[in-house]
Order: C-alpha cells, then sequence, then structure tokens
C-alpha cells in the first residue's frame, strides 16, 4: 500500500536524501513487482527500507527475508535500519 504519510525516521531519512543531496536521486514509496520498497536509487539500483518496531514479528521478520531475497534476486542491493537507527544515528545511517 502507497502511503503518503512517513514515519518519523523515514521522514528524517527523505530530508537527508531528496533532491539528490548524495549525488544519486532517490524515491519514496516505489513499487518493484508485487513490493513497495521505502527508497530506491534507480541509478545505484538501491532499496533502503526502514524497519518501525512492527517488523520485530517473527512472521513479519520471515516476510521481510523472503521480500529481501526476492528483490536481489532481480540484481537489487537492499540495505535496512531500524527506525531507532534513523532517529538517533541519522548520520551514520546516510553514510552507508
Amino acid at each position: 500500500m502507497l502511503r503518503k504519510e512517513g514515519t518519523l525516521g523515514e521522514v528524517l531519512f527523505w530530508g537527508a536524501v531528496r533532491k539528490r543531496q548524495l549525488g544519486c536521486e532517490f524515491h519514496r514509496q516505489v513499487p518493484i513487482g508485487t513490493f513497495i520498497v521505502d527508497f530506491f536509487c534507480h541509478e545505484k539500483v538501491l532499496a533502503v527500507e526502514i524497519d518501525g518496531s512492527g517488523h520485530d514479528d517473527e512472521n513479519r521478520m520471515e516476510y521481510d527475508a523472503r521480500r529481501q531475497r526476492s528483490l536481489e534476486q532481480q540484481g537489487i542491493r537492499v540495505l535496512r535500519f531500524t527506525e531507532r537507527a534513523v532517529r538517533y544515528n541519522l548520520s551514520g545511517v546516510v553514510s552507508t
């Protein structure tokens, strides 16, 4: 489902990467096949996922792992960060 409003971590990350601030263009809520990734950079073939506390559930973790494998099989690199990491270490997340 496409969301107009992001979590605080997504809003912070978007503020740090939008308008080519890192030298490449990111887009929010990008559909890739049957999935929607939080952020995607076509130039780098890179998906960035910001995982909130809802991703701590065992079933959700299994789903996330299958989803990530599927994206990687399509040649997409996937970086996952916790909401907490983005909130408290945005510069470290962005530099990664």
